[in-house]
């Protein structure tokens, strides 16, 4: 779906549906397609450590930002979840702090 001059989107839904395994191929067409035609491309996905499916995604596109919210994720839990990305061969680029609140 077109939504601004130069940003495309496709949705791809709650993530819920798909059994494990199910996405992979497709996915991994989708992603080399849209790395042909796109400088970036950003995939969301539900939290890796709950679905499956996200971690078939995240290991299609090779690199991935990790989100945390502030307010409930741990370091333990940061650590582990960065682990596990590299134990898939992906490449952790970098992180986004949700939910922080600063006092300057």
């Amino acid at each position: 779906a077109k939504t601004a001059r130069g940003f495309d989107l496709l949705p791809a839904g709650d993530g819920s549906s798909a059994p494990a395994g199910a996405v992979g191929e497709a996915v991994q067409r989708a992603i080399a397609r849209a790395g042909a035609s796109y400088d970036v491309v950003l995939v969301d996905t539900p939290a890796i450590e709950n679905r499956s499916v996200a971690a078939d995604i995240v290991r299609a596109a090779g690199r991935a930002v990790l989100v945390v919210r502030s307010t409930t994720d741990t370091g333990e839990e940061i650590a582990q979840t960065a682990a596990l990305l590299k134990s898939a061969g992906v490449k952790l680029e970098g992180l986004i702090l949700n939910y922080a609140h600063f006092n300057f």
